[in-house]
């Protein structure tokens, strides 16, 4: 039935991006690249990203000048990407137990 076809489809798909993201509900891979990416939950990094933004613009001296903004672009790659990554990463270790029953998709519990 080509509809049923459609529906697993749309589900596997979800499934793969909700692994990306780090979300549960995820379906599993061998890519380890994607693995990567799934251990640095990238659903987490945007309130980081935001928080330079807005820290930037409370401090009340922050000009949009291509030096201040290429700052800005520089704090949020460290801040989300890279901080967040790496405490996902560390938390997940520390967690491999739990997760193992809780999001047995997560890379390391897997």
């Amino acid at each position: 039935d080509a509809a049923a076809a459609r529906a697993d489809k749309k589900k596997s798909d979800d499934g793969a991006v909700r692994q990306l993201l780090g979300l549960k509900g995820a379906t599993g891979t061998v890519s380890k690249w994607k693995l990567r990416l799934q251990l640095m939950k990238p659903v987490t990094w945007v309130p980081l990203v935001w928080g330079v933004l807005c820290g930037a613009a409370a401090s009340g001296n922050y000009t949009w000048t291509a030096e201040n903004v290429e700052k800005s672009l520089a704090c949020m790659l460290l801040s989300g990407p890279l901080l967040t990554g790496y405490t996902q990463t560390i938390n997940d270790w520390f967690d491999r137990e739990i997760d193992a029953i809780n999001e047995p998709y997560r890379p390391i519990p897997s």
